[in-house]
């Protein structure tokens, strides 16, 4: 989230960290409190709406994101909010998020990322039956679509418009 705003020129006034409050004016540009995950091969019902509390507002907490901050921060008291289910909702959270940003595109069929980069499915394996995880992507507001010529756009200079101007 912290990229998505900061490639977009957003700055904080204060020159302090980025905190929950900037993050969730991203829910203004990509509906991400609208977003809902399923696991259709999980027992029972599991939907997952890991942004739903914006829909209250900015200052609305992300339960698993504080969760994960506590664990972070202070192991030894809070390691009992490092539950399946916050590790869930979080994970689900940054599919919501690449979702946002790129839709359901697939960028490498025949690569995978790893903590070294991308490494090659050369390994003679095939993928399994069916996905982990089902997504609902937001109803956007006919005024917030847009379209565009991609042969005007690309003889422009500047074809990226920022969400935020930078000084």
């Amino acid at each position: 989230m912290k990229n998505i705003l900061m490639k977009n020129g957003y700055r904080r006034s204060d020159d302090r960290d980025l905190n929950m409050s900037d993050y969730a004016i991203l829910n203004k540009s990509h509906f991400l409190s609208q977003f809902e995950v399923t696991m259709p091969n999980w027992t029972g019902r599991c939907k997952v709406a890991p942004f739903k509390a914006w829909r209250e507002g900015i200052d609305s907490k992300l339960p698993w994101y504080a969760a994960y901050n506590h664990v972070k921060h202070n192991r030894q008291e809070k390691f009992n909010e490092a539950t399946l289910k916050n590790a869930t909702f979080a994970l689900c959270g940054l599919l919501v998020l690449y979702s946002a940003q790129f839709c359901n595109v697939r960028f490498a069929d025949d690569v995978i990322p790893n903590i070294y980069g991308w490494m090659s499915l050369d390994d003679n394996l095939s993928d399994a039956i069916g996905a982990p995880f089902r997504i609902k992507f937001p109803i956007y507001p006919d005024d917030e679509k847009y379209d565009f010529s991609w042969s005007e756009i690309c003889m422009s200079d500047n074809p990226y418009r920022k969400i935020f101007n930078a000084d």
